[in-house]
């Protein structure tokens, strides 16, 4: 008989199982039998709830016809190094009588399939296996839970800004690591100020900031392997609960029964940088193309005729010798019904709304927004008179009475609440919302050394929308619509010099009635028309 030995681990920590141990124990067996091996099928970290016949090396030797000729029985050195499921063994059975193969464990007698009554003992064997095998995985279910619901690191890429240390006790826990959350704190201020996500991945990969993967490879000694941030991935990241210290399983929020988030780490952002992010990104969702360059006027142009927003794109092949000039053109140009707007010159467009910007505010002095936030002592304000309310009660306490100890001190809480008080009801109650800041330089000088994507973002945060559709005819231009969005928010806050055409438009805006708005021609005059 030619004699095939199988061995499995399902972790190589497995000592009392080793492969070794197993290969010893059945050639032994083969040797007593008289039977010559042929070969053997070792499967390591491999679990025993993956079938036979999908096992790296034992299912070569099952499936492949030209290695079923070299053996004819199987050898195993426990049953659960073979199976731990019914349906397996049962599936092993009908291959086995298939085939003319015979299987069978150096270390269990009973367990011979050449027989009946040993393929009846073998599966009631399995059974027991099986039911081992599922208490097993409860176990573990139940240890995983435990140790995500504490807080414990059960390995893995920690989420971006974390990684593993040991605490006093022992245990793996999730700690901030101070280069990763350098790096997500400038990552947000540069989404807040209004930086496209793909510059920032352009900069972040640029400069060799390692991401959380390469990170966590470097903390244990590993070579990096220049894994590169991606827009997508960023956002992704940003907006994890994660920061804010959460467990995070399956893309959800871990809580516990009484609903309550489960926190397992220091946040790293607050809740209100966080939403702040999170809505930063909703608005400008529309920016993050799949294009490595993105267009002047991607987010800014959209289509006269259907309303969907128009994208830039370069016809194949040249003109006179040169490449063809870009266009823009309707996205319905992608799906099965396509409205019947044609393209557009970009320089054409592109001109425009630049030409238009920079006559206006050229001369002006740049401005940002920046989120202040506000000042609202309510909260603590309602706890001090809460306690001030039970303080007062007290007074009327024998145990208070004047004269005592008890009293003294009860009088000099109830004072110094009271001073706390009126600091605190004096002081105004401040929203947190946006302020236009000064920049120091002028509108034009940084539209000149900005980059597209750049540019692009200032006109999405501005809300500048250009409209327009291709008329008919050779020659002709096409109709264009601008609207320069909150210019009369950014007006107001210009340092405008009085004779320039910026100061003029926002002299004008005080005289003009709530719902009206601003257009532009293409020849820079202004008409003040309502919305």
């Amino acid at each position: 008989m030619r004699a095939l030995i199988a061995t499995r681990l399902s972790r190589l920590t497995e000592a009392s199982t080793s492969p070794e141990r197993q290969l010893a124990a059945a050639t032994q067996f083969c040797e007593a039998r008289g039977w010559s091996v042929i070969g053997e099928a070792r499967d390591l970290d491999v679990s025993a709830s993956v079938s036979p016949f999908d096992r790296p090396e034992l299912g070569a030797w099952l499936s492949d016809p030209e290695r079923l000729e070299q053996w004819d029985v199987l050898v195993v050195w426990k049953i659960d190094r073979l199976v731990r499921s019914i349906v397996h063994l049962h599936d092993l059975i009908r291959w086995s009588e298939e085939h003319a193969k015979t299987i069978v464990s150096a270390t269990e007698s009973h367990f011979d399939l050449s027989t009946r009554t040993g393929q009846v003992i073998a599966t009631v064997v399995s059974m027991f296996a099986e039911m081992e095998l599922e208490s097993i995985r409860e176990r573990n279910r139940a240890a995983a839970e435990h140790n995500i619901k504490s807080g414990k690191y059960r390995g893995g890429t920690p989420p971006w800004g974390y990684k593993a240390e040991r605490d006093a006790n022992g245990d793996w826990r999730y700690v901030q690591d101070p280069y990763q959350v350098e790096v997500i704190r400038e990552v947000v201020r540069r989404v807040l100020d209004g930086e496209p996500l793909r510059a920032i991945c352009n900069d972040l990969n640029d400069r060799g900031v390692l991401t959380a993967k390469d990170r966590t490879r470097q903390l244990r000694g590993k070579p990096v392997q220049g894994t590169q941030f991606a827009p997508s991935r960023l956002a992704e990241s940003l907006q994890s609960p994660t920061m804010l210290g959460y467990v995070v399983t399956k893309g959800e929020v871990l809580r516990t029964p009484d609903g309550d988030p489960v926190v397992r780490s220091e946040p790293i952002m607050d809740r209100e940088t966080f939403e702040r992010v999170k809505s930063a990104l909703a608005a400008r969702g529309v920016t993050i193309t799949r294009h490595p360059n993105v267009a002047l006027l991607v987010g800014v142009f959209y289509c006269g005729v259907c309303g969907e927003k128009m994208y830039s794109f370069r016809l194949s092949g040249q003109r006179h010798g040169k490449p063809r000039p870009p266009y823009y053109r309707c996205a319905s140009a992608q799906k099965r019904s396509q409205c019947s707007n044609g393209v557009i010159q970009a320089e054409l467009v592109e001109s425009l709304v630049e030409g238009t910007i920079l006559r206006l505010l050229g001369d002006t002095e740049r401005m940002r927004k920046v989120w202040v936030k506000g000042e609202d002592h309510s909260a603590e304000l309602a706890e001090i008179n809460a306690q001030l309310e039970d303080l007062t009660d007290l007074l009327l306490n024998p145990v208070y009475r004047r004269g005592t100890p008890q009293r003294a001190r009860l009088e000099a809480n109830i004072k110094a609440l009271s001073q706390r008080q009126a600091e605190l009801s004096a002081q105004p109650v401040r929203a947190s919302g946006y302020h236009w800041e000064t920049t120091g330089e002028r509108l034009k000088d940084w539209w000149t050394s900005a980059s597209t994507e750049q540019r692009n973002a200032w006109l999405q945060e501005h809300g500048v929308r250009l409209t327009g559709r291709k008329r008919p005819g050779r020659g002709v231009s096409p109709s264009l619509e601008l609207d320069l969005g909150d210019l009369d928010e950014y007006l107001k806050t210009l340092h405008a010099p009085e004779d320039s055409r910026a100061a003029g438009l926002r002299d004008a805006l005080a005289d003009v009635p709530k719902g009206t708005g601003i257009e532009v021609d293409s020849d820079g005059a202004r008409v003040i028309t309502p919305r």
